[in-house]
């Protein structure tokens, strides 16, 4: 099977992905020049830990995924969209931060597009945002992608959550789990 990483940065999770799965094919999808960079540096330094898996890495603009990635190929995509739209605050001026924390290049609708495109009928995606955002997750997925579980990570009991793990699957019907919550320390 694939899985696939949109806004791969340089490749943490991607890497762990392949390292720990030991067969397969993970695919890196990064626009950003100098995360592409560090990706690809990463991957070649990490050849003899990820094995047999081949990673790929793509510089695409999720706008136009449909030209620039292959539909029906992954059965789980992984991604952590910029958390803020455009104009709601203020943008970093180091371009890799600007990049990663605003939607600068593609929306979270893009993003669930992209998704949408690249999954497998019963494929899964797995989402890391802040809580915030649900109503556009909810509002913004593509007709045959369905909301199946959600669950909220908090610094320690007691405290808010600070982010979600939403877990979507094509193909599935519409039934959410909000999973126990995840507590960092």
């Amino acid at each position: 099977s694939t899985v696939m990483e949109l806004g791969a940065g340089q490749g943490a999770v991607s890497l762990s992905v392949a390292a720990r799965r030991g067969a397969g094919r993970v695919i890196s999808v990064e626009r950003n020049a100098s995360m592409l960079e560090l990706l690809r540096v990463n991957v070649a330094r990490n050849q003899g830990v990820v094995g047999d898996v081949d990673v790929v890495v793509e510089d695409v603009d999720l706008r136009q995924h449909r030209t620039k990635l292959t539909s029906h190929c992954a059965s789980l995509v992984l991604c952590n969209p910029p958390y803020f739209p455009l104009g709601q605050r203020r943008v970093s001026q180091h371009e890799e931060r600007a990049d990663a924390h605003h939607e600068r290049h593609g929306t979270l609708e893009d993003f669930l597009r992209a998704a949408a495109y690249c999954l497998v009928h019963r494929g899964w995606l797995k989402m890391i945002l802040p809580p915030w955002r649900l109503a556009d997750v909810t509002g913004a997925l593509p007709g045959d992608l369905k909301l199946c579980t959600l669950r909220f990570v908090h610094a320690e009991p007691g405290a808010p959550a600070y982010l979600m793990e939403v877990v979507c699957r094509r193909g599935s019907a519409p039934d959410l789990e909000v999973r126990a919550p995840l507590f960092v320390r």
